[in-house]
Protein backbone atom coordinates (compact mmCIF):
# COMPACT_ATOMS: atom_id res chain seq x y z
CA UNK A 1 0.00 0.00 0.00
CA UNK A 2 1.78 3.26 -0.71
CA UNK A 3 2.63 6.02 1.84
CA UNK A 4 0.02 9.05 2.36
CA UNK A 5 3.41 11.12 3.15
CA UNK A 6 1.10 13.89 3.23
CA UNK A 7 -1.10 12.73 6.08
CA UNK A 8 2.16 11.07 7.76
CA UNK A 9 3.74 14.59 7.99
CA UNK A 10 0.68 16.84 8.53
CA UNK A 11 -0.03 14.65 11.37
CA UNK A 12 4.29 14.81 12.57
CA UNK A 13 4.48 18.43 12.57
CA UNK A 14 0.94 19.83 13.91
CA UNK A 15 0.98 17.56 17.23
CA UNK A 16 5.21 18.77 17.41
CA UNK A 17 4.95 21.87 15.58
CA UNK A 18 7.22 23.45 18.22
CA UNK A 19 9.63 20.89 18.51
CA UNK A 20 10.06 20.50 15.05
CA UNK A 21 11.35 24.35 15.06
CA UNK A 22 13.59 24.05 17.91
CA UNK A 23 15.52 21.25 16.71
CA UNK A 24 15.60 22.25 12.70
CA UNK A 25 15.11 26.22 12.55
CA UNK A 26 16.76 27.14 15.88
CA UNK A 27 17.04 31.09 14.68
CA UNK A 28 13.50 31.01 14.04
CA UNK A 29 12.22 29.59 17.00
CA UNK A 30 13.55 31.97 19.20
CA UNK A 31 11.03 34.60 17.65
CA UNK A 32 7.98 32.94 17.59
CA UNK A 33 5.25 32.89 20.34
CA UNK A 34 3.73 29.78 20.67
CA UNK A 35 1.11 30.65 23.28
CA UNK A 36 -0.86 31.18 20.02
CA UNK A 37 -0.83 28.73 17.26
CA UNK A 38 -3.52 28.17 15.24
CA UNK A 39 -3.50 25.04 11.85
CA UNK A 40 -5.43 26.83 9.62
CA UNK A 41 -7.61 24.95 7.20
CA UNK A 42 -6.07 22.88 3.81
CA UNK A 43 -6.09 25.77 1.22
CA UNK A 44 -6.55 25.17 -2.25
CA UNK A 45 -4.33 26.41 -5.18
CA UNK A 46 -5.99 26.28 -8.28
CA UNK A 47 -4.06 27.60 -11.39
CA UNK A 48 -6.94 27.21 -14.16
CA UNK A 49 -4.37 28.23 -17.13
CA UNK A 50 -1.91 24.83 -16.45
CA UNK A 51 -5.39 23.04 -15.05
CA UNK A 52 -3.44 22.54 -11.71
CA UNK A 53 -5.23 21.99 -8.89
CA UNK A 54 -2.41 21.99 -5.35
CA UNK A 55 -3.21 21.81 -1.54
CA UNK A 56 -1.25 23.81 1.16
CA UNK A 57 0.09 21.02 3.19
CA UNK A 58 0.79 22.74 6.50
CA UNK A 59 -0.36 26.53 7.04
CA UNK A 60 0.01 27.71 10.93
CA UNK A 61 -1.40 31.05 12.10
CA UNK A 62 0.90 32.51 15.27
CA UNK A 63 2.53 36.10 16.16
CA UNK A 64 6.26 36.82 16.89
CA UNK A 65 7.20 37.55 20.68
CA UNK A 66 6.88 41.53 21.38
CA UNK A 67 4.71 41.99 18.27
CA UNK A 68 0.97 43.00 17.43
CA UNK A 69 -0.51 40.74 14.42
CA UNK A 70 -0.53 37.39 12.78
CA UNK A 71 2.32 35.83 10.32
CA UNK A 72 1.72 32.43 8.74
CA UNK A 73 4.21 29.63 8.27
CA UNK A 74 3.48 27.67 5.27
CA UNK A 75 5.57 24.50 5.83
CA UNK A 76 5.74 22.34 2.91
CA UNK A 77 6.69 18.55 2.63
CA UNK A 78 8.06 17.09 -0.54
CA UNK A 79 8.45 13.27 -0.70
CA UNK A 80 9.81 13.40 -4.29
CA UNK A 81 12.28 15.37 -5.91
CA UNK A 82 10.36 17.75 -8.57
CA UNK A 83 12.15 20.40 -11.10
CA UNK A 84 9.86 23.34 -10.98
CA UNK A 85 9.38 22.84 -7.13
CA UNK A 86 10.76 26.80 -6.29
CA UNK A 87 8.49 28.04 -8.60
CA UNK A 88 5.47 26.17 -7.15
CA UNK A 89 6.60 27.27 -3.46
CA UNK A 90 6.63 31.20 -4.81
CA UNK A 91 2.99 30.43 -6.17
CA UNK A 92 1.96 29.61 -2.74
CA UNK A 93 3.48 32.11 -1.51
CA UNK A 94 1.72 34.68 -3.45
CA UNK A 95 -1.56 33.27 -3.15
CA UNK A 96 -1.56 32.79 0.87
CA UNK A 97 -0.04 36.42 0.78
CA UNK A 98 -2.53 38.03 -1.57
CA UNK A 99 -5.65 35.74 0.39
CA UNK A 100 -4.39 36.99 3.82
CA UNK A 101 -2.40 39.92 3.65
CA UNK A 102 0.54 38.17 6.28
CA UNK A 103 3.94 38.14 6.41
CA UNK A 104 4.43 34.70 5.16
CA UNK A 105 7.63 32.56 6.71
CA UNK A 106 7.70 29.57 3.67
CA UNK A 107 8.97 26.50 4.74
CA UNK A 108 10.08 23.40 2.39
CA UNK A 109 10.44 19.98 3.94
CA UNK A 110 13.14 17.92 1.13
CA UNK A 111 11.91 14.37 2.32
CA UNK A 112 13.13 12.29 -0.73
CA UNK A 113 16.46 10.33 -1.19
CA UNK A 114 18.06 12.90 -3.46
CA UNK A 115 21.28 13.72 -1.80
CA UNK A 116 21.95 17.05 -4.53
CA UNK A 117 20.98 19.64 -2.84
CA UNK A 118 17.88 21.84 -4.02
CA UNK A 119 17.70 25.85 -4.58
CA UNK A 120 16.00 27.55 -2.15
CA UNK A 121 15.18 30.42 -4.10
CA UNK A 122 12.92 31.84 -7.45
CA UNK A 123 14.25 34.43 -9.29
CA UNK A 124 12.74 37.15 -12.23
CA UNK A 125 15.61 38.99 -13.87
CA UNK A 126 16.31 40.90 -16.52
CA UNK A 127 19.79 41.75 -17.99
CA UNK A 128 19.09 45.61 -17.15
CA UNK A 129 17.00 44.44 -13.48
CA UNK A 130 16.72 42.58 -10.87
CA UNK A 131 12.81 42.26 -10.52
CA UNK A 132 12.48 39.52 -7.69
CA UNK A 133 14.28 36.55 -5.76
CA UNK A 134 12.03 34.73 -3.30
CA UNK A 135 13.39 32.80 -0.72
CA UNK A 136 12.30 29.94 1.37
CA UNK A 137 13.80 27.80 4.50
CA UNK A 138 14.26 24.88 3.41
CA UNK A 139 15.15 21.68 5.40
CA UNK A 140 17.21 19.01 2.91
CA UNK A 141 16.92 15.79 5.46
CA UNK A 142 18.81 13.27 3.50
CA UNK A 143 21.74 16.21 3.71
CA UNK A 144 21.79 15.94 7.57
CA UNK A 145 23.73 12.94 9.90
CA UNK A 146 21.18 11.23 11.85
CA UNK A 147 24.07 11.12 14.89
CA UNK A 148 23.94 14.44 15.08
CA UNK A 149 20.38 14.64 16.42
CA UNK A 150 20.58 11.19 18.99
CA UNK A 151 21.56 14.13 21.74
CA UNK A 152 18.60 16.20 21.43
CA UNK A 153 15.79 13.84 22.48
CA UNK A 154 13.38 16.35 20.59
CA UNK A 155 10.07 14.05 18.75
CA UNK A 156 10.34 15.69 15.79
CA UNK A 157 13.82 15.05 15.37
CA UNK A 158 13.43 11.41 16.55
CA UNK A 159 10.63 10.84 14.00
CA UNK A 160 12.96 12.16 11.14
CA UNK A 161 15.93 10.25 12.00
CA UNK A 162 14.09 7.61 8.99
CA UNK A 163 14.89 10.34 6.51
CA UNK A 164 18.62 11.44 7.79
CA UNK A 165 21.77 10.50 6.01
CA UNK A 166 22.85 6.85 7.11
CA UNK A 167 24.18 3.78 5.68
CA UNK A 168 22.39 0.40 5.03
CA UNK A 169 24.37 -1.46 7.32
CA UNK A 170 23.47 0.98 10.06
CA UNK A 171 19.44 0.94 9.99
CA UNK A 172 19.27 -1.47 12.74
CA UNK A 173 21.40 0.74 15.36
CA UNK A 174 19.54 4.21 13.88
CA UNK A 175 16.17 1.87 14.68
CA UNK A 176 17.53 1.01 18.29
CA UNK A 177 18.95 4.58 19.12
CA UNK A 178 15.63 5.67 17.98
CA UNK A 179 13.61 3.71 20.32
CA UNK A 180 15.97 4.92 23.52
CA UNK A 181 15.06 8.41 22.43
CA UNK A 182 11.24 7.46 22.45
CA UNK A 183 11.53 6.20 26.04
CA UNK A 184 13.61 8.48 27.59
CA UNK A 185 11.52 11.43 26.16
CA UNK A 186 9.16 10.06 28.38
CA UNK A 187 5.70 11.13 26.31
CA UNK A 188 2.22 10.09 26.78
CA UNK A 189 1.05 6.62 24.82
CA UNK A 190 -0.80 8.14 21.97
CA UNK A 191 2.73 10.33 20.90
CA UNK A 192 4.50 7.78 21.40
CA UNK A 193 2.32 5.37 18.86
CA UNK A 194 2.41 8.19 16.65
CA UNK A 195 6.05 8.59 16.75
CA UNK A 196 6.64 5.67 16.54
CA UNK A 197 4.39 4.68 13.44
CA UNK A 198 5.94 7.54 11.81
CA UNK A 199 9.60 5.88 11.89
CA UNK A 200 7.99 2.65 10.67
CA UNK A 201 6.48 4.07 8.09
CA UNK A 202 9.71 4.58 6.39
CA UNK A 203 12.23 2.42 7.80
CA UNK A 204 11.17 -0.93 7.87
CA UNK A 205 13.48 -3.84 8.45
CA UNK A 206 12.79 -7.14 7.85
CA UNK A 207 10.69 -9.65 10.89
CA UNK A 208 13.77 -11.24 11.59
CA UNK A 209 15.99 -7.97 12.13
CA UNK A 210 13.19 -6.12 13.69
CA UNK A 211 13.09 -9.77 16.44
CA UNK A 212 16.81 -9.30 16.86
CA UNK A 213 17.27 -5.01 17.98
CA UNK A 214 13.92 -6.20 20.77
CA UNK A 215 16.38 -9.08 22.04
CA UNK A 216 19.46 -6.69 22.00
CA UNK A 217 17.51 -3.69 23.37
CA UNK A 218 16.05 -6.14 25.96
CA UNK A 219 19.30 -7.08 27.14
CA UNK A 220 20.89 -3.07 27.21
CA UNK A 221 17.95 -1.34 28.70
CA UNK A 222 16.56 -1.40 32.28
CA UNK A 223 13.39 -3.51 33.51
CA UNK A 224 11.21 -0.56 33.15
CA UNK A 225 12.61 0.61 30.14
CA UNK A 226 11.69 -2.52 28.68
CA UNK A 227 8.34 -2.88 29.79
CA UNK A 228 7.70 0.90 27.96
CA UNK A 229 9.59 -0.76 24.95
CA UNK A 230 6.90 -3.72 25.13
CA UNK A 231 4.17 -1.17 25.74
CA UNK A 232 4.95 1.03 22.23
CA UNK A 233 5.66 -2.18 20.14
CA UNK A 234 1.78 -3.80 21.28
CA UNK A 235 0.00 -0.34 21.11
CA UNK A 236 1.69 0.31 17.47
CA UNK A 237 1.08 -3.01 16.18
CA UNK A 238 -2.49 -3.23 17.43
CA UNK A 239 -3.00 0.38 15.75
CA UNK A 240 -1.20 -1.54 12.80
CA UNK A 241 -3.70 -4.11 12.25
CA UNK A 242 -7.35 -2.22 12.89
CA UNK A 243 -5.61 0.47 10.17
CA UNK A 244 -4.97 -2.52 7.62
CA UNK A 245 -8.25 -3.79 8.69
CA UNK A 246 -10.02 -0.65 7.79
CA UNK A 247 -8.37 0.19 4.50
CA UNK A 248 -9.09 -3.31 3.28
CA UNK A 249 -12.26 -2.92 4.30
CA UNK A 250 -12.92 0.46 2.15
CA UNK A 251 -11.46 -0.95 -0.47
CA UNK A 252 -14.12 -3.78 -0.24
CA UNK A 253 -16.80 -1.11 -0.05
CA UNK A 254 -16.38 1.13 -3.04
CA UNK A 255 -15.26 -2.11 -5.08
CA UNK A 256 -18.86 -3.47 -4.37
CA UNK A 257 -20.38 0.12 -5.12
CA UNK A 258 -18.71 0.55 -8.87
CA UNK A 259 -19.71 -2.75 -9.49
CA UNK A 260 -23.32 -1.53 -8.70
CA UNK A 261 -23.60 1.64 -9.35
CA UNK A 262 -20.09 2.40 -11.71
CA UNK A 263 -17.88 5.57 -11.15
CA UNK A 264 -18.28 7.07 -7.62
CA UNK A 265 -18.64 10.76 -7.26
CA UNK A 266 -15.42 12.26 -5.23
CA UNK A 267 -17.73 12.96 -1.87
CA UNK A 268 -18.91 9.24 -1.57
CA UNK A 269 -15.05 8.03 -2.18
CA UNK A 270 -14.12 10.77 0.24
CA UNK A 271 -16.80 9.39 3.11
CA UNK A 272 -15.67 5.67 2.26
CA UNK A 273 -12.21 6.37 3.10
CA UNK A 274 -12.93 8.69 6.35
CA UNK A 275 -14.53 6.26 7.73
CA UNK A 276 -13.35 4.77 11.11
CA UNK A 277 -15.73 2.79 11.91
CA UNK A 278 -14.72 -1.13 11.18
CA UNK A 279 -18.43 -2.37 11.97
CA UNK A 280 -20.18 0.42 10.33
CA UNK A 281 -18.35 -0.58 7.35
CA UNK A 282 -18.91 -4.36 7.71
CA UNK A 283 -22.85 -3.39 8.23
CA UNK A 284 -22.71 -1.61 4.93
CA UNK A 285 -20.49 -3.88 2.63
CA UNK A 286 -23.14 -6.68 3.81
CA UNK A 287 -26.06 -4.26 2.86
CA UNK A 288 -24.51 -3.22 0.14
CA UNK A 289 -26.54 -6.27 -2.13
CA UNK A 290 -30.45 -4.86 -1.40
CA UNK A 291 -29.16 -1.26 -2.36
CA UNK A 292 -29.83 0.11 -5.16
CA UNK A 293 -28.51 3.80 -5.75
CA UNK A 294 -25.86 5.65 -4.46
CA UNK A 295 -27.64 7.71 -2.31
CA UNK A 296 -28.45 4.80 -0.39
CA UNK A 297 -25.42 4.39 0.30
CA UNK A 298 -24.56 8.02 1.06
CA UNK A 299 -27.66 8.08 4.01
CA UNK A 300 -25.45 4.48 5.48
CA UNK A 301 -22.15 6.28 5.40
CA UNK A 302 -23.85 9.11 6.88
CA UNK A 303 -25.10 7.71 9.89
CA UNK A 304 -23.49 7.84 13.22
Amino acid sequence: MALDHDRLFKELLTTFFKEFMEAFFPEAYEYLDYSYLEFLPQEIITDVTAGEKNEVDILVKTKLLGEEGFILIHVEPQAYSERDFNRRMFKYFARLHEKYYHRVLPIAVLAHGARKEKPNNYQVTFPFWHVLNFKFMQLHLKGLPWKDYLKFDNPAAAALLSHMDYKKEERRKLKKEFFRMLIRMELDPAKMQLLAGFFDSYLELPPEEELEVEKELKKELSLEEVEVMTEILTSWHKRGRQEGKLEALRKVVTTLARSKFGELTPSTEEKINQEEDVEKLEEIACKMINLSSEEELLELLVVS
